[in-house]
This record gives C-alpha cells, structure tokens and sequence, in this order.
C-alpha cells in the first residue's frame, strides 16, 4: 500500500500540494505569487504525466496568471524618477508619501 503511495508521479502532486500550503501561509504578496507558480509547475508535470488535458490547462491558466501578478509586483516596487520642478512640489507637499 505504501509503495503505490509513494509511486510516480504520487510526489509530484503531493510536493504540489507543499507548494500551495507554503503559499497560502505566506504573509507576502509576491512569495505567495512565487510559491503558487511553483505550484502549477508541479501541477502542469503531474496531469501531463497522466496525459489528463483539462487540468493540465487549468494548471496553465493559473501559472500565466500568477507570472503576470509577479511582473506587475515587480513594477509596482520600481521606483519612479521625478522631473526637477515636480520632485519639488513633492518635497514641499507630498515627502510624507511614497513617488
């Protein structure tokens, strides 16, 4: 019984399954992005071993979706360059606030 278990592609899933508990306790926006990636990778491998199509997919869709909030993340964190007069109604007005 424990051999069928842990047969493959039985660890796939369940390290699958690590990813997405680590991602769901994660407290940060973008590692729980990452750990969700790494997620639907070991999903996409799991259901394309079983030649299983929809949650392959499936799998897919949530991998794209989750490299495109990663890449917008990344953009939110670049920081934005003022012109002169600009960065000094921000340094008389707004210093308090992020650019």
């Amino acid at each position: 019984m424990m051999e069928e278990f842990w047969a493959w592609p039985q660890p796939v899933y369940l390290l699958s399954g690590v990813f997405l508990g680590g991602a769901l306790i994660s407290r940060s926006m973008f590692w729980l992005r990452v750990l969700m990636c790494f997620s639907a990778l070991m999903g996409i491998v799991y259901y394309s071993i079983l030649n299983q199509l929809p949650p392959t997919v499936g799998q897919t869709s949530l991998l794209l979706v989750n490299l495109v909030q990663i890449f917008l993340l990344i953009l939110e964190k670049k920081p934005v360059l003022l012109e002169p007069e600009v960065r000094e109604i921000y340094k008389q007005s707004f210093s308090m606030m992020s650019t």
